[in-house]
């Protein structure tokens, strides 16, 4: 009896040997092959990420390093592939391509709606050393500063639509016409109206000319404004 229960034992620590001798490797291998598929999947994970933001990142850079640029001109000439642009400093021509985004009374055009002695204001970037022109605005009004004329005198006449000066200068009238932009202002530059300034009061004028037309930008009154 003893002897039949010490080979039971025998019997069963061999199968438990056996049992742990082939399981056990499969059990490591198994975890080392899954181990390697999650290290696989996080490398294309990484390599997927690194690729998606290899192009942003080429965009930050080409931001810094390009540089804006910008002026003002009266066209000289239109074609299909450029226009030749007039500044204060020098003649320029701007080439065309369908990336320049062109834009007249704020509406998108073709080229073919700017024409000789239009006004343009001409945005773009420096790449490579060269202008690459994105925006063009179109204007059919010139686009140079307007000249002002500032006026120091007497009122002879203020009415709705133009007011008659007296400089203080010279004895020629000087006549300026009136519009909802006008400013008008008192002594200490508060903001009044019309109505408030008398004739023969003292004032001064900041007028600009509009197609040989005097334009009242502002005028300040040099006396004290009584209140009723």
């Amino acid at each position: 009896m003893k002897n039949k229960f010490l080979k039971y034992l025998l019997a069963l620590s061999l199968a438990l040997m056996l049992v742990i001798g082939t399981h056990s490797p499969f059990v490591y291998a198994q975890e080392a092959t899954e181990s390697s598929k999650t290290t696989l999947k996080l490398k294309e994970r990484i390599e997927r990420i690194v690729e998606e933001k290899r192009e942003q990142v080429k965009g930050i850079i080409s931001n810094l390093t390009s540089t804006k640029q910008g002026f003002v001109g009266e066209t000289l000439r239109v074609t299909e592939e450029s226009i030749t642009v007039k500044t204060n400093k020098a003649t320029r021509i701007i080439p065309l391509d369908e990336t320049v985004t062109i834009l007249k009374k704020n509406k998108e055009v073709a080229v073919e709606d700017i024409a000789v002695e239009n006004w343009v204001v001409v945005m773009g970037i420096i790449e490579d050393d060269a202008f690459k022109p994105v925006r063009i605005l179109v204007s059919e009004d010139s686009l140079r500063p307007r000249p002002h004329a500032i006026v120091l005198g007497s009122i002879n006449s203020i009415e709705k639509t133009l007011i008659t000066v007296t400089p203080r200068s010279e004895e020629t009238l000087f006549n300026a016409l009136l519009n909802s932009k006008t400013i008008y202002e008192d002594i200490n530059g508060e903001e009044i109206t019309r109505v408030d300034i008398e004739e023969e009061t003292q004032a001064l004028i900041i007028a600009y000319d509009d197609k040989g037309s005097k334009i009242a930008k502002r005028i300040r009154i040099l006396t004290v404004v009584e209140e009723e």
